[in-house]
């Protein structure tokens, strides 16, 4: 089936590859959700003066406040206007003439112009104006017939509610419908889109959440799509760089595997997953992405220095790279595209993220969302070769070993780190919950946060490494 690019590639995957073409299309939520903002980005991406596009305004807005609100994105192309999309109001007819009068200047348009892109924004308000439902049924059925004869990919734009998408005749004739959501969760606004129907297509099911920016609509698929592989070069360990800790691990930690670093506040979690990378760094030439959501990066450079730990420099050399995002601007969706494209655009083999109870705020309690989110986020690190170390806290009072108490049965590890007080200092241990294919050594092991990072102590025999050494990048290699 030939489709039309919605000029969004994160549409067109939700879509199957687009909008089919000479379909009829129903764009519809509540006032302010996008849905003008989104038939005009389409419209203006397909017009050309060879494939124009005629846009009917109702009783909605004004035709002239139309186009002086679209100036302000940069999809708006005013030499189009007149060339290759054409703006008609046809408010009047509507109102005054009754539906017969309406498609007949309808067809008029379409003769006049020719066009391959129509749409009718608001449709709503013809709807309401109807003299019966027989009499609209028969109006919409009529229009997308005379619209298929002309070769017209049409969009009927409205502010219908979600129950009406169930009993409304223009959603059972129409081929798709597309729905928009705009909540308000304290002062946080979201916003969804929804394929409920695409004839022909097998779309990508689900809400997807999105922004309204400068460009048009930003939108984010619910599930991304399976990243290509990242092909290892054997399977091996990823070491930590510290030799006890290696040795508790059996080598260290398997290549592409998630591991929670878990504990309560104070425990050295944040110290943990920051070694790690720099480690990776300095030892071993990985190159290193940081997910930061509590600690800014000012704090997080002020915690490097203390333990001498030049950040600054491996982040010249192109090795390190620190993100931060504080939680109110944290769209879920948005940011697993963030962090894939910034993976592969660094070649990163070691990830922290800290912490995963703040990157996943935006899910309040919902398990389900939670789980799916984190189980996304495993599957991505994994299919991207990237080895993860990701850190939870634990909530008071509960007996789960992590913050909402999955994260140990979704991760391929989980490490507890714990604090006691004894006298005027603290002792701190470490332990191995559980690792995937590895041979850890259990049971707790004394931890110490030293001038220059973390040390363990282990005196016991190493357990038979689960795999080889990690090749080394001599490219990258840094001397410590």
């Amino acid at each position: 089936m030939e489709r039309m690019s919605t000029g969004n590639p994160n549409l067109d995957l939700i879509l199957g590859g687009g909008i089919p073409v000479y379909s009829v299309n129903v764009i519809c939520g509540p006032p302010g959700a996008g849905k003008t903002v989104l038939t005009q980005q389409m419209m203006f991406h397909n017009a050309t003066p060879e494939h124009k596009a005629l846009y009917l305004t109702t009783l909605s807005e004004p035709q002239i406040k139309v186009l002086r609100y679209q100036q302000q994105f940069t999809y708006f192309d005013p030499d189009k206007v007149g060339s290759a999309v054409f703006f008609y109001d046809i408010g009047s007819v509507v109102r005054q003439e009754g539906l017969t009068a309406t498609t007949q200047t309808i067809v008029n348009f379409i003769k006049e112009v020719q066009p391959e892109f129509v749409a009718i924004d608001s449709f709503k308000a013809i709807h309401d104006l109807a003299p019966s439902p027989p009499e609209l049924r028969q109006f919409v059925y009529d229009l997308a017939v005379k619209m298929a004869g002309w070769r017209c990919t049409t969009f009927l734009v409205g502010e219908y509610a979600p129950h009406q998408i169930q009993e409304e005749p223009e959603f059972a004739i129409a081929d798709g419908v597309i729905q928009l959501e705009h909540l308000l969760e304290g002062d946080h606004p979201r916003r969804f889109l929804q394929v409920v129907k695409m004839r022909g297509t097998n779309y990508l099911d689900g809400k997807h959440s999105f922004d309204i920016t400068a460009d048009g609509l930003a939108i984010y698929p619910a599930r991304l799509a399976a990243p290509p592989t990242r092909e290892l070069e054997a399977t091996y360990c990823v070491p930590y760089g510290v030799p006890e800790l290696d040795s508790i691990l059996g080598g260290g930690f398997p290549v592409g595997t998630h591991v929670v670093v878990a504990g309560p506040a104070g425990a050295g979690k944040t110290i943990f997953s920051l070694e790690y990378a720099i480690n990776g760094a300095l030892l071993y030439g990985d190159r290193a992405a940081l997910f930061l959501f509590e600690e800014t990066l000012s704090q997080i450079r002020a915690l490097a220095q203390s333990f001498a730990w030049d950040l600054s420099r491996l982040e010249q050399e192109n090795l390190l790279r620190l993100c931060y995002s504080p939680l109110t601007d944290i769209n879920l969706d948005a940011y697993l595209q963030f962090m894939q494209s910034t993976i592969q655009e660094l070649g990163v083999k070691r990830v922290v993220i800290d912490s995963l109870p703040a990157f996943l705020h935006p899910a309040g309690d919902d398990i389900h969302l939670v789980s799916e989110k984190i189980s996304q986020l495993t599957a991505m690190l994994r299919a991207l070769g990237c080895t993860t170390v990701s850190t939870t806290r634990l909530r008071p009072g509960s007996s789960n070993l992590s913050y909402y108490g999955v994260e140990e049965a979704l991760a391929d590890g989980l490490i507890l780190l714990s604090t006691t007080p004894r006298g005027a200092q603290r002792k701190r241990t470490i332990e191995v919950h559980k690792l995937r294919g590895a041979n850890p050594v259990m049971g707790e092991h004394r931890l110490q946060i030293t001038s220059s990072g973390i040390r363990v102590f282990y005196t016991g025999r190493p357990p038979e490494p689960t795999s080889p050494e990690p090749p080394r990048n001599e490219e990258n290699h840094l001397s410590p």
